[in-house]
């Protein structure tokens, strides 16, 4: 910006904004560090990729838990959470009800049954 001023050019309000974006990229790039810190700047550059890519792979990959419902009680959860039901193959008995935040609001807002309440 400095030395478009000091030769006499004028920048529009969009160019100084884009030259001043730019600038920070290579300041956070480590342009005014020697070559020691500018690898440590991609190192930890790197890291923080590799680390945030990992985070969102685990938050994609979470499951959320499931309790145990009887069958016969299963009529008192709210329809829009019976999507989240499953059989459980060992015991035809029970239902296996997947837990997430909705699930948890729709049945905690719905439900009276105390046992359901309680396990959710």
């Amino acid at each position: 910006l400095e030395g478009a001023e000091e030769q006499g050019l004028q920048l529009s309000e969009e160019q100084q904004r884009m030259a001043q974006l730019m600038k920070s990229d290579f300041e956070r790039g480590g342009v005014h560090l020697d070559e020691a810190g500018r690898r440590e700047v991609v190192q930890l550059q790197d890291n923080i990729s590799r680390l945030t890519a990992q985070f969102h792979q685990n938050i994609n990959t979470l499951t959320c838990p499931a309790v145990a419902i009887p069958t016969q009680f299963t009529r008192f959860l709210p329809p829009s959470v019976h999507m989240h039901l499953r059989k459980v193959p060992e015991d035809p008995g029970l239902m296996h009800l997947q837990v997430d935040r909705f699930v948890m609001k729709e049945v905690l807002r719905q439900t009276i049954e105390p046992n359901i309440r309680k396990a959710v």
